[in-house]
């Protein structure tokens, strides 16, 4: 499961980075993306800014990233508390 997270964020980033490229993520992600863009206009920069963003939330939170593919093609992000394993 560990993977998949880390696939997800570096996802989150990655898309993030593309300035022109809109995320679909609940309203922690999509605030993560907006910040991280309006504090860089690069997307060099913006890349690993969104993922320091996303681990102070993970942080703050206790909160974990978490995704679910929409008809098969998009894919939806978002967070969730950790679960108990």
């Amino acid at each position: 499961m560990r993977i998949c997270i880390d696939e997800a964020e570096a996802t989150i980033a990655r898309i993030g980075a593309s300035l022109g490229k809109a995320i679909q993520g609940d309203l922690s992600v999509t605030n993560i993306v907006n910040t991280a863009r309006k504090k860089a206009k690069t997307s060099l920069v913006i890349e690993p800014l969104v993922r320091d963003l996303i681990d102070e939330h993970k942080k703050n939170t206790g909160e974990t990233v978490r995704f679910h593919r929409i008809e098969g093609k998009a894919v939806f992000f978002y967070f969730q508390k950790k679960e108990a394993y």
